[in-house]
């Protein structure tokens, strides 16, 4: 009982000794999240998968956009790992509640209760220091009451197969000294047993990103917008089904089949694996007296429905990833990104944003990026860029929406649409010229030339393609002035007396010469309100 009083007062907090598992609740629904679920407990038996390299670390990320549902999943792992006597310590970090010191001594307190083998190491452990457990060391504390404990039992717990979990890491990322040290200590879990399991939860944030590159660790990704999946879609029904019935249940005067499958099918989509955007929606129909009215609004205007919550939410998650960035750079950037008409690379954006970065402030493109990581994704060799849902960008360039709470992140579009337009008709007067693709005869159809695909691909970069096709999209963007933006005039003039034979030979290798007519009228129409 000592031993027991000693390691409490020492390693763990009051309020997280109340708080216990009374979460538990919160867990995925039945029939939810299966095939998730199915893919870690296999990774936490040792079932390897064969297209994954990594399935063999004692290590695994799951991340995910803000409002994926992350934290009930951790909730429903902990739930099967107690089942099986396996949940050797969680930490679940919220914000402004928790700080980086704090866990690893919790877990040394969570360690020392699953095992009563552990419990005596950690009690020696903390027996050989002579003076209070410095708990500003996160490093010493890693070493001498995870470390040494685990190494030590090492053979002897191997049959145990312990699983340790931490859900919403990023949460107390702000304003702490020591949460880089924090970091620094994640991957040496690595050099455990591999029967040690440890499972990070949380947001795909840039620092965390950093400190895992490189590294043999199993990562999972839960998917979102675009690249939502079936079974998330499935998921995501599921839950509305059950959140409806229980409304249905509360009102008798509801009927049984409201509402009905197509609606919900409308709610899918939208939702597209956002489960936090399903949740408020369903909330706030809940709370309308006609909630057919209501659902239909719903339905109608998707993510661009407001929300008061949900952009708390959003404004929330914006202000931890950029506290301290300039929100020029912010806005150029994610403007860029959410109004372009394709996905960029990060050369590409490069390109469109060239005069911007480094910023004043010293930020790099790729510095601004990697804090972007919750609300876009960067994926494969050319660094495609996404952002992530529809929600973040309907809630950046809503002015009624966005600049309520603050104008650091709000996206004007007509502007955003000028300086893509600027950067195409520049891109386009510096890379467009005679013969671009440097062909040999001029009597020959397109499709006479050998590799005409892979010549086009060389010659026509990636940024000067977007540049030839959509810029008189962003023109059409701009919101109609009073003044004359001669900026644009100019270099309208310029493309159109020096570069307008380029563009459309440029077009024609990329067979979209369809569009010349439509973008000629629309800077005809545009010429006319500005000329």
């Amino acid at each position: 009982m000592e031993e027991d009083q000693i390691l409490q007062d020492t390693l763990c907090p009051v309020d997280m000794i109340t708080s216990g598992h009374d979460q538990l609740n919160h867990c995925c629904l039945d029939s939810t999240r299966k095939g998730l679920l199915s893919k870690i407990t296999a990774w936490l038996d040792d079932i390897a998968d064969p297209n994954d390299e990594n399935d063999k670390s004692n290590v695994l990320w799951l991340s995910g956009a803000p409002g994926t549902g992350k934290t009930t999943i951790a909730w429903s792992l902990i739930a099967e790992l107690e089942r099986q006597q396996r949940s050797a310590g969680d930490f679940f970090f919220r914000q402004n509640q928790n700080w980086p010191s704090q866990l690893w001594c919790y877990l040394a307190y969570k360690m020392a209760k699953f095992h009563p083998a552990i419990k005596s190491e950690v009690y020696k452990a903390l027996k050989r220091e002579e003076s209070d457990l410095p708990q500003d060391d996160i490093q010493l504390i890693f070493d001498q009451l995870i470390v040494g404990p685990l190494k030590c039992l090492a053979e002897r717990l191997s049959s145990r197969r312990p699983v340790f979990l931490i859900d919403g890491l990023e949460q107390c990322s702000q304003g702490y000294s020591n949460w880089q040290a924090l970091l620094d200590t994640l991957p040496q879990w690595l050099n455990l047993s591999r029967h040690y399991k440890l499972i990070i939860v949380g947001r795909p944030q840039h620092d965390i990103a950093k400190v895992f590159e490189n590294k043999d660790i199993k990562r999972m990704e839960l998917s979102v917008g675009e690249n939502t999946d079936s079974y998330t879609h499935d998921d995501v029904r599921t839950y509305l089904n059950y959140r409806f019935a229980e409304i249905r249940k509360q009102d008798k005067s509801i009927p049984e089949y409201w509402p009905d499958y197509d609606a919900v099918s409308k709610l899918v989509t939208h939702t597209s694996g956002f489960f936090k955007w399903a949740a408020l929606a369903v909330d706030a129909i809940e709370a309308e007296g006609d909630k057919e009215r209501h659902l239909t609004t719903v339905i109608e205007s998707g993510t661009t429905t407001t929300f008061e919550s949900f952009d708390q939410y959003l404004e929330g998650i914006l202000r931890m990833a950029f506290d301290s960035y300039s929100s020029e750079a912010f806005r150029a950037t994610m403007g860029t990104i959410a109004l372009s008409k394709q996905s960029l690379t990060m050369a590409d954006l490069g390109h469109f944003l060239q005069h911007r970065f480094p910023s004043p402030s010293g930020v790099s493109l790729e510095d601004m990026c990697s804090r972007l990581l919750p609300i876009i994704s960067i994926k494969g060799e050319n660094k495609e860029i996404k952002i992530r849902h529809k929600a973040y960008k309907d809630y950046l360039i809503d002015s009624k929406r966005c600049a309520l709470y603050s104008d650091v992140y709000f996206i004007d579009r007509s502007k955003a649409h000028r300086k893509m337009t600027i950067s195409c008709l520049k891109i386009m007067q510096q890379g467009l010229k005679f013969n671009i693709c440097g062909l040999k005869s001029s009597y020959k159809m397109n499709y006479e030339v050998e590799d005409v695909s892979a010549l086009v691909d060389k010659c026509i970069p990636s940024y000067l393609v977007y540049a030839c096709q959509y810029w008189a999209d962003h023109l059409r963007g701009i919101a109609t002035g009073e003044k004359r933006d001669t900026d644009i005039v100019n270099l309208l003039r310029n493309f159109l007396n020096i570069h307008l034979l380029y563009w459309l030979e440029a077009l024609s290798l990329l067979s979209r010469s369809h569009i010349a007519s439509k973008s000629l009228l629309i800077a005809a129409e545009w010429l006319e309100v500005y000329g």
